[in-house]
């Protein structure tokens, strides 16, 4: 029923074994010896043995159940970190090693991996680790082929039958014999593998091993289960995230491709310059392609003459390329014979012709693409495209594009070049005639084009009665070209196209000038669609204008995407509330109301107390539902006019114009009512609370920054005080954060202008009376604020990491004056110098304390480093290892301020501590209070039968002195004997 690790089934067993001995001693108890001298002896040593027996059960309970406790605490706390790492991480291959070394560094486990499944081999492949015995997974073999000699083991039958696995035997478990061997060289004793899914299907799985047998009880089980319900959710966003890329991608491409085929089409059909037109096209290709340079060749002959280039080309290019013979570009006439494409990715490996690889070595070219002038069967010429330096892949939607514009610049080369011999040979009425024909027949062709294109194209006469209409129209509107011919197209009218649009329209056709816009149409069905549209005059060759032109894409898709992209940027996509974006738009609309009405203004920060516990014990699916809960309750008990938003996670912001002290007080009341009535998610009942902080417009700023940050600060006093409250911002609540600020900032020039120094108190051994050592305490003097208490600017210096640079100077020179003093002929004594947790945490830390010995030719044995109790139980196993390497070196360590934090003795024993520092709140009133005489007593006997000294801090009178001499207590320090002075006074009483 209970894991024999857990703490429940610890209890019980001990519990047991607690039972028998009460009975077993119950009935050795009654046992006596009848010798009446040796009765009261025997007596004795029977209560002796009873008391020692009894209390050896109740340590080894208490240990082992801490044991449990502390590895449960820490799958929490890896647990939090893997949350954390899903909400900074943007892919998979960012999150698996994080999630991995999380769970060796924090949650206890000796190695953890993360392996994906390869559909083909049915095996499961490792992609991220970390921990001790990596080599393990170099030759491990997972399959999920349950025929598989390999596939039977946790990782293969997790991902197999998509449930976790717990093997909490590995070395004695028939299902891992395959690994015995390589497990037992690595120490690895228990495993645990849970399933990874991707869109409800797995995809892998992530597996721990532990270095003990059991070590996975129910708690830490469903710890793991909730770690890979997290990790599949992250994979199921970073899914959703890849498909909105691609499909803006998609988006993308698509709307660069016909907006080149539009621009060339228009180019087309509205002018009769060819040199425009080809210069048109290559700058579209060029865009298109990614690529530097393009040009057109029309055939003359054998040979090719240049026609237009994008962009100018260099003057030596130009002219090895402006008539050159086909004879030297074998390429350019492979795509003239095939009347194909010709695609040379790289010519740096392609076989090419002695002209080809000069121009290609002289202007390293990489890429080519030539494509040829079409018309029927006809080639007119070539376009080419080259790119310089690089390689650039072409797609076949891109290279489908350059086809169809080059097809155009064929129609219109062949049209142009009809319509030059018409002008030349206008005498001649049979080759008028003949070139008539021909002219027809390219404008049929051009015809096909504008027939098979993408985009609707439709001509009216200047009635607006439609003459013709493409097939792309058809498939658009849903009507037949029958039933399109001669009517008017505002039978497309879905009357939500606004009339200043049709307005705005046929004003610029009138004064004869092309208009774009966007039109709101109906299917001939109903449905709805939405048309980006250039609608421009045809002229005659005099000017007149015969009819319009209009060229449509149908945008309704895009348009689509672009709505739904919005509501990301504006709203919250879990309440569905106004997020930050257009919560400031509200506020800024709320902020002119108040000013030209002058009226103030309430900001509220709401937020929720205790919202994690509700993510760590229930998930954060429940907590999802909670907070959507919550943000209906908020939408509706305020006004239509008032704003509420999400700010972040359990964070709410609110915005009510026109509300005093007085309105905000009232709502607020109200809000804090609302949120803590139950809420039923599931099969839970929730009663959650919320602190609420409140700035007023313009009374605490007239911005929405300040008064939101004000806000903030109001709330967090609230959370400070007692929770499911609110309180309006008072100036004082700055302050302390503006003190801060300020300490903050002057502490960074502290160092550089010599504001810090250090003051030294004396220690002084009990057994007979002489000064054994010195504590340097660091002291700062600002020129302006005076002398600043340790006690104020120290937690400033931790936490904003000045902390290492500044403890560096401490223990140099502290290293330094020690060493002077010692050179004076002042006798050899300890120096005393604390180190912080950022410190201590250091990599190079025994690196930097021993050069700076050295720097100072200071003997190692001299420093004794001071580390608090939190400092070493923060990561016992790290501290361990950095106290040897210390000690080791020969630098004694002690503990500082002992028994004011939470020690465990099995670590305690192990490290290498030198000494423990009795802190001064259990000698203040030694003299007279039961307790403090007790856990006095108690740290000086354990640190005795422990082998370390014992030093009291804070020993400011004789009846403190003499309790301390009498329980043994090896050294003291403190106001009795002096205050920490200054380095000159220090040695004058040193000389005393």
């Amino acid at each position: 029923m209970f894991n024999q690790n857990s703490p429940a089934g610890l209890t019980i067993r001990y519990a047991i074994f607690a039972v028998l001995w009460i009975v077993l001693s119950g009935y050795l108890l009654t046992v006596s010896v009848a010798d009446p001298q040796h009765h009261e002896f025997f007596e004795m040593l029977k209560g002796l043995a009873f008391v020692a027996i009894t209390s050896t059960l109740l340590f080894l309970l208490l240990h082992r159940w801490h044991t449990a406790l502390l590895r449960l605490d820490k799958l929490y706390e890896a647990l939090s970190l893997c949350n954390q790492a899903i909400l900074r991480s943007t892919n998979e291959a960012e999150l698996f090693p994080i999630i991995c070394r999380d769970a060796v560094q924090f949650g206890g486990m000796k190695l953890a991996w993360i392996g994906l499944l390869d559909s083909e081999s049915k095996t499961v492949k490792p992609v991220a680790s970390f921990g001790e015995g990596i080599e393990y997974l170099h030759e491990l073999q997972v399959s999920v082929d349950a025929k598989n000699p390999g596939g039977n083991g946790p990782t293969g039958t997790s991902v197999r039958e998509d449930r976790a696995v717990w093997c909490q035997d590995f070395q004695r478990s028939a299902t891992t014999t395959a690994w015995h061997k390589q497990a037992a060289k690595f120490g690895l004793a228990a495993s645990a593998s849970i399933p990874l899914h991707r869109k409800g299907r797995v995809i892998g799985a992530l597996t721990l091993y532990a270095s003990q047998v059991n070590a996975f009880d129910t708690a830490e089980q469903k710890l793991l289960l909730e770690m890979g319900m997290d990790i599949s959710y992250a994979l199921d966003r970073f899914a959703d995230q890849l498909l909105q890329q691609q499909a803006d991608a998609q988006i993308h491409s698509q709307s660069e491709n016909m907006s080149a085929l539009l621009e060339v089409s228009q180019e087309l059909i509205s002018s009769l310059d060819l040199k425009s037109l080809l210069q048109t096209t290559t700058d579209t290709v060029l865009q298109l392609t990614r690529m530097q340079y393009s040009a057109i060749y029309l055939l003359d002959g054998d040979r090719m003459r240049l026609w237009a280039a994008t962009p100018p080309l260099p003057d030596s290019y130009r002219e090895s390329l402006r008539n050159p013979p086909l004879t030297d570009h074998p390429h350019v006439m492979q795509a003239i014979t095939t009347r194909e494409f010709v695609l040379l990715p790289d010519m740096q490996v392609a076989e090419l012709s002695a002209a080809e690889r000069q121009m290609a070595e002289t202007y390293h070219l990489r890429t080519a693409l030539f494509l040829p002038l079409l018309v029927g069967d006809k080639v007119l010429g070539v376009l080419t495209v080259t790119s310089a330096e690089q390689t650039v892949e072409i797609g076949a939607n891109k290279l489908g594009v350059c086809r169809t514009l080059t097809n155009f610049c064929a129609i219109a080369t062949d049209n142009a070049q009809l319509f030059h011999s018409i002008e030349l040979h206008t005498a001649q009425l049979e080759q008028r005639i003949a070139e008539r024909d021909r002219a027809e027949d390219k404008l049929r062709k051009l015809s096909l084009a504008v027939e098979q294109s993408p985009n609707t194209i439709v001509i009216t006469d200047l009635d607006a009665n439609i003459e013709y209409a493409n097939a792309n129209f058809s498939k658009v509107t849903g009507y037949t070209l029958d039933e399109a011919i001669g009517k008017n197209p505002r039978m497309l009218q879905s009357g939500k196209t606004p009339k200043s649009v049709y307005e705005d329209m046929w004003a610029h056709l009138t004064r004869g000038e092309t208009w774009r816009g966007e039109l709101i149409n109906q299917h001939k069905d109903g449905s709805e669609y939405i048309e980006s549209a250039i609608i421009s005059p045809v002229r005659q060759a005099d000017g007149k204008i015969t009819n319009y032109l209009a060229i449509k894409e149908n945008i309704t898709d895009k348009r689509l995407a672009e709505e739904r992209i919005q509501n990301l940027a504006h709203f919250d996509q879990l309440t569905g509330l106004p997020n930050r974006s257009l919560l400031n738009e509200h506020f800024k609309f709320a902020l002119g109301l108040a000013q030209r009405n002058d009226e103030k203004m309430a900001v509220m920060f709401l937020d929720l107390d205790h919202f994690k516990d509700v993510n760590d014990t229930l998930g954060h699916s429940i907590g999802d539902q909670l907070l959507v809960e919550i943000a209906l309750r908020l939408k509706s008990h305020i006004r239509d006019e008032d704003t509420v938003s999400r700010l972040g996670g359990d964070e709410f912001i609110l915005v009510l114009p026109g509300n005093d002290e007085n309105g905000a007080a009232r709502v607020a009341s109200k809000l804090l009512g609302i949120v803590s009535q139950p809420c039923q998610i599931d099969s839970h009942e929730l009663i959650i609370t919320s602190s609420i902080g409140i700035a007023i417009y313009p009374d605490d700023g007239e911005d929405f920054e300040a008064l939101l940050k004000k806000a903030d600060t109001a709330m967090y006093r609230v959370k400070q005080d007692n929770h499911n409250d609110f309180r309006f911002f008072k100036q004082e609540m700055q302050t302390h954060s503006a003190r801060n600020l300020q300490l903050g900032n002057a502490l960074r020039h502290a160092l550089t202008r010599n504001e810090l120094l250090l003051h030294y108190q004396p220690q002084i051994t009990l057994q007979d009376g002489h000064i054994v050592g010195a504590e340097a305490l660091l002291r700062w003097r600002h020129p302006e604020l005076g002398m600043i208490s340790p006690a104020e600017f120290i937690p400033i210096a931790e936490a904003s990491g000045q902390i290492i640079q500044i403890g560096e100077w401490v223990l140099r020179t502290a290293a330094a004056q020690l060493k002077e003093w010692m050179d004076k002929g002042l006798p050899p004594m300890m120096m005393a110098v604390n180190l912080s947790a950022a410190q201590f945490r250091h990599p190079n830390l025994t690196e930097m304390v021993t050069d700076i010995l050295d720097e100072v030719k200071l003997p190692h044995e001299y420093l004794e480093l001071e580390l608090t109790e939190a400092v070493t139980m923060d990561d016992p196993q790290a501290a361990v290892a950095v106290m040897d390497k210390l000690d080791e070196c020969g630098i004694r360590l002690s503990i500082d301020d002992f028994g004011t934090g939470y020690s465990s003795l099995s670590y305690l024993k192990r490290f290498k501590v030198y000494k423990l520092k009795i802190d001064q709140s259990f000698v203040r009133d030694i003299t007279h209070d039961a307790d403090d005489k007790a856990i006095v007593t108690a740290i000086i006997n354990m640190a005795s039968s422990l082998g370390m000294h014992t030093i009291a801090e804070g020993v400011e009178t004789a009846g403190q002195l003499a309790f301390l001499r009498l329980q043994g207590c090896d050294e003291v320090q403190g106001y009795y004997f002096s205050k920490p002075l200054p380095a000159d006074e220090f040695e004058a009483f040193l000389r005393k």
